[in-house]
């Protein structure tokens, strides 16, 4: 005899109580098995989590998908649009870490703008800040006198 999906979610909502206590017991009493698992399972399908992860973050943060941020670096040519490095070394086909692709966009307005690499990105933001712009110069102009 199967038991229906709907007759399971209403069970469950009714003995919700027990069923917290039922899982809090079972993983105190398996939790170094539970946590091997959960590692292999990640070792397994690491790619795809990583994928999965970044798909969340570009919805979340900027509202696109990662179609649109491949679109993005494509018509880019896999470079900065400011400094224009390239995102990918030419010979491993991997991510150079230190110039690591990050999505620009205007804080006030939340567009996307771009795909520039970190220090670009930490540079523009400082730029567009013009009152630290003006307090760096008068900085350098205290120390040239």
């Amino acid at each position: 005899m199967r038991i229906d999906k709907e007759y399971q979610d209403k069970y469950r909502k009714t003995h919700r109580k027990e069923f917290r206590k039922y899982s809090a017991d079972y993983y105190r009493n398996n939790k170094s098995e539970i946590r091997k698992r959960q590692r292999l399972n990640y070792i397994k399908n690491r790619d795809r989590i990583a994928e999965h992860r970044m798909e969340k973050r570009l919805k979340r943060k900027y509202g696109i998908d990662t179609e649109t941020y491949q679109k993005m670096l494509a018509e880019q040519d896999n470079r900065c649009a400011i400094c224009r490095k390239d995102f990918l070394q030419k010979k491993k086909k991997v991510w150079n870490r230190n110039d690591e692709p990050t999505v620009d966009h205007c804080h006030k307005t939340g567009k996307v703008r771009g795909i520039l690499c970190r220090r670009c990105n930490l540079l523009l933001s400082t730029i567009e800040d013009n009152n630290f712009v003006q307090k760096a110069n008068q900085y350098l102009n205290k120390l040239v006198k």
